[in-house]
């Protein structure tokens, strides 16, 4: 069986995304050492949910990288050294690792801790030179390109999530390299009824259920989240309640009409979903959206319900069974619309959505990538 050292730039235990899906999948078939990298900040070790399921075959520990580059007196220096070594360290055992899967670019660095001729696989999930937290420091920003094009250069394969993120990496590393677009994707719920619910789960579906008109949202809250829009909308319409579900790590604004409930375990988020009169994605659309192909999406689409979404390229693979909007006011025209029961789901649109789901889950992303490793390595 081969062995895969996997390496994550986001905690285990943070809101589930691709690298939790793929890890899970490939220790069907390897033996995938999984270190992620340790949250520096308190606040977000708070935010982590619990449980996380025992899979045979899936080893899973953290390692610690100093954020040098939020420290001003370092934040002019790499020192790539003190991030390989600290993997090293964590690593407790001499093992031979077959291949090495990084998350990010962020993650280059710690390679050297780990023995020569591994085949290195470089899952490119997300614009990381246009997070917030990269671009308030140039320096950094510059390095984390420059370690983006080191493994455009090294890696045996690349993936992308979306086409959009695929032409953005070929373009600012100057590298035109076979790259496989491999889009995100659903992980079809389990059916199950609960007899009660946590507390804050609870208090979610009672605030979905009591109004004319809820909304929902289920997902990282950060800068990209559109509250000006938000607040807006729930000002013109005072029937309207929206739940925020997920980790945060940003101010929320206080509004009556807003509810931020933190994030709960995976298993309930299909329970909140199905209360809510309607599912919204209020990004502000910039450069790092552009490239997002959203799991939550697919997560949306599966439960049949309306959807408010902003358009934008990667979005338009998901018609028609979203409702885009280019503009602010569209966007309050189409809660306007979903409160007056004008976007309502019909039985024969609901059993299409359902298909498109199923059609797209994380066991034939899978698949994908199976093929490509069978091809080149007899995985």
């Amino acid at each position: 069986m081969k062995h895969i050292l996997y390496l994550m730039h986001i905690p285990w235990g943070w809101i589930k995304q691709r690298p939790h899906f793929f890890a899970e999948k490939l220790a069907e078939d390897a033996v995938v050492d999984v270190k992620y990298k340790q949250p520096f900040k308190v606040t977000k070790k708070h935010l982590l949910t619990s449980n996380s399921e025992t899979i045979s075959n899936l080893f899973i520990d953290s390692f610690f990288m100093f954020p040098w580059h939020k420290l001003p007196i370092l934040k002019y220096f790499t020192l790539e050294w003190s991030q390989s070594l600290s993997l090293r360290f964590s690593l407790k055992r001499k093992a031979k690792y077959d291949f090495i899967w990084l998350t990010s670019p962020a993650l280059y660095p710690c390679i050297g801790a780990v023995n020569k001729g591994a085949k290195i696989i470089y899952d490119c999930m997300d614009d990381i030179a246009e997070f917030p937290s990269s671009k308030s420091s140039p320096v950094y920003c510059e390095q984390l390109v420059n370690w983006e094009i080191g493994l455009m250069k090294h890696a045996d394969i690349v993936l992308c999530s979306s086409a959009y993120l695929k032409e953005k990496v070929i373009s600012r590393s100057g590298i035109d390299r076979d790259i496989h677009v491999i889009n995100n994707a659903i992980s079809l719920p389990r059916i199950a009824s609960f007899d009660s619910y946590p507390s804050k789960v609870q208090e979610a579906i009672n605030l979905l259920k009591l109004p004319k008109c809820s909304l929902l949202y289920i997902g990282t809250i950060s800068q990209w989240f559109d509250f000006k829009l938000i607040c807006e909308a729930l000002d013109k319409n005072k029937d309207v309640q929206l739940v925020l579900v997920g980790p945060k790590d940003c101010e929320i604004p206080s509004h009556k009409q807003l509810h931020y409930i933190g994030s709960v375990e995976r298993q309930y988020i299909y329970s909140l979903m199905e209360q809510a009169s309607a599912l919204v994605m209020p990004f502000i659309v910039n450069e790092l959206i552009r490239s997002v192909n959203p799991v939550k999406m697919y997560e949306y689409i599966y439960m049949e319900k309306p959807i408010i979404a902003p358009h934008y390229g990667e979005m338009e693979k998901f018609l028609p069974y979203v409702n885009l909007y280019h503009s602010n006011e569209e966007f309050m025209s189409l809660v306007t619309q979903l409160c007056e029961g004008e976007l309502q789901i019909t039985t024969e649109k609901g059993k299409e959505m359902k298909a498109f789901a199923e059609k797209n889950t994380w066991e034939s992303r899978y698949e994908e990538v199976k093929k490509l490793l069978f091809k080149e390595y007899l995985i």
